[in-house]
């Protein structure tokens, strides 16, 4: 019922009505963003990508074969920007503390201490920095911005199972890295 709505607003605009392309960038933009963001780990270089999809995606809706898909089609314009971005520039991306999460939506902020004081988020993200990448896009749409397993498949054009499998690989490479750390820490 949502890609009817979807298809219609595109049809829409394929006539000539550019004011209904509004409301699908409205109903797509905080997941452009926050795809956006988890692919490339910078809030500012995404928010330019994210307007960047939009406009691309705008020019190209004549394109579009299935108008059903429209939401699909976006995140693959997204993924392929955000590959693009990263391939240019040659840049790693920056690290997870170095986001400023408040500019971000749909962030829980927690920020619990363990016993010496020291920050428990920080040293999870940190150890969540040094999963390989295909782990760490799915644990921070996941956990960090509480995106279902279904609305994750879409922006990533990936299975459901195959997300599920993932999830619980990286959950468990992140508790071996912590554990591994404790461990050296103790030992000094």
């Amino acid at each position: 019922m949502m890609h009817n709505a979807d298809s219609a607003l595109v049809q829409q605009v394929l006539i000539g009505r550019r004011e209904c392309y509004r409301p699908l960038v409205e109903k797509y933009k905080k997941k452009v963003f926050v795809l956006a963001c988890s692919m490339i780990g910078n809030a500012a270089e995404a928010q330019d990508v994210s307007q960047e999809v939009f406009y691309i995606a705008f020019k190209n809706l004549h394109g579009l074969k299935d108008r059903h898909k429209f939401g699909s089609w976006l995140y693959g314009i997204t993924r392929n920007l955000c590959y693009s971005v990263l391939r240019k520039q040659r840049v790693e991306p920056e690290s997870l503390e170095e986001l400023n999460y408040f500019e971000l939506p749909n962030v829980v902020e927690m920020r619990p201490a363990d016993k010496s004081g020291e920050d428990l988020t920080d040293k999870l993200l940190h150890q969540l920095e040094k999963l390989p990448e295909k782990y760490r896009i799915l644990l921070r749409l996941k956990y960090l911005e509480d995106y279902s397993y279904q609305e994750i498949s879409e922006m990533l054009d990936l299975p459901v199972d195959l997300i599920r499998s993932r999830l619980f690989e990286g959950r468990r490479m992140l508790r071996e890295n912590i554990e591994q750390t404790r461990r050296i820490e103790n030992a000094h």
